[in-house]
């Protein structure tokens, strides 16, 4: 529960929307509302050949605006000086803070709350993309915590003063960037490979293609899972998950433990796993069985160096969707000769693993002060119904 007496938004906000007719040749500067309480953005211009609409909605400096179509998911925000005179469609109507009764830094404040947006969402009937649109009438019945003007100017000095010092946090967060981590490890692998081994070869000499096909509906034996892209983690080669077999339509490929799943498709993500089950795959991926006497292990870890890295980078046609060729992808060269080396493989597993707690840390404290501001908001306000909407959660 808040520590504040809540009041309908409609003791503090009317609608007030400045209709302008599209004339001419004149360019008009659109905006849009982000989800999630995240503010305005700037969208390209239009002319009235671009649209047709007859009028659209101006901004001005403090005005509330709601999206009708997305105000389920927060779609609201309060506009800044440098969107005052852009333009939003009929589908933005906006509000205007009545005097003395509610302060726009106020409200802007609560335009970040995960519980005003679970509110929101309580008035809009409907599931997903099916939701119908907030109705104005409907957004200002919505209760929210009103205290006096005076005393919702210091709450939302207190908070704006709270964010600023959240946001340096994430910034400070952001210069090493989780990503960049990970980054580290394939010029890491290189150089380990350059003290442990001295024989090098192409990904044919040290591997087979396999091409065991499980056309759509076909018995996928001894098939457990399906591992696609998305379930192998760039640079680590670790498995962060997979999907029942049927879950994704189209043809696949069968793999076995031991064999090295390449992903084809954006070779640039460096994704590479040594499979530890029976499964499938997609066709995007290639699927190497190493040849006698060579170590599986160690040609994933060759495959995931800066060296293959580069060289996939520079062989792969440039398009839409870059795939490197099955042809150019066994012409490959590597750091090593594919023979097993304990040496090796346990300083690559010690450095991997090292890099990977580190990345994962390191999200986490990216994850934790992303949601730092919302907390204090929930602090500050109460969590409007018995439970902030899972889906705003998800979204810290």
């Amino acid at each position: 529960m808040s520590r504040y007496r809540s009041r309908p938004l409609g003791d503090g906000l009317e609608l007030d929307v400045h209709h302008v007719s599209i004339q001419g040749e004149r360019a008009y500067d659109i905006a849009g509302v982000y989800s999630f309480g995240r503010g305005l953005f700037s969208r390209a211009s239009i002319t009235a050949a671009d649209t047709k609409y007859q009028t659209l909605n101006e901004l001005r400096v403090g005005q509330f605006v709601l999206s009708r179509l997305k105000a389920f998911e927060g779609a609201v925000a309060v506009v800044a000086p440098k969107f005052a005179g852009h333009f939003l469609s009929q589908e933005f109507p906006t509000f205007t803070c009545i005097e003395g009764e509610l302060e726009p830094t106020y409200l802007e404040c609560i335009c970040h709350w995960p519980g005003f947006w679970s509110l929101l969402a309580g008035k809009s009937r409907g599931i997903g993309s099916r939701r119908e649109r907030v109705h104005p009438d409907r957004l200002l019945e919505i209760n929210v915590p009103m205290p006096t003007v005076d005393e919702q100017r210091r709450i939302a000095d207190r908070l704006t003063q709270t964010r600023a010092r959240v946001e340096q946090l994430k910034d400070c967060l952001k210069l090493d960037n989780a990503e960049s981590i990970l980054g580290m490890l394939p010029a890491m692998v290189d150089r380990t490979f350059s003290r442990f081994t001295s024989g090098t070869a192409c990904v044919a000499d040290v591997a087979d293609f396999v091409s065991d096909s499980v056309p759509r509906g076909s018995d996928p034996y001894p098939a457990e899972v399906f591992v696609g892209p998305n379930h192998i983690e760039s640079h680590t080669g670790r498995l962060l998950g997979s999907d029942p077999l049927g879950a994704d339509l189209g043809p696949k490929l069968r793999f076995q433990p031991g064999d090295v799943i390449y992903q084809r498709l954006r070779p640039y993500l460096n994704k590479v796993w040594v499979a530890d089950r029976h499964g499938l795959c997609s066709i995007h991926q290639a699927v190497l069985r190493a040849k006698s006497g060579c170590d599986p292990k160690v040609i994933g870890y060759a495959l995931r160096s800066r060296s293959a890295l580069n060289c996939a980078i520079k062989v792969t046609p440039t398009q839409h969707l870059p795939e490197i060729r099955a042809s150019d992808l066994a012409k490959m060269a590597l750091l090593t000769d594919g023979k097993p080396n304990s040496a090796l493989t346990e300083q690559l597993d010690h450095s991997t693993h090292a890099i990977a707690r580190t990345f994962t840390m390191r999200r986490r404290q990216m994850q934790t002060a992303a949601a730092l501001f919302p907390s204090f908001l929930n602090e500050e306000f109460g969590t409007a119904a018995s439970a902030v909407d899972a889906r705003f959660v998800a979204h810290l």
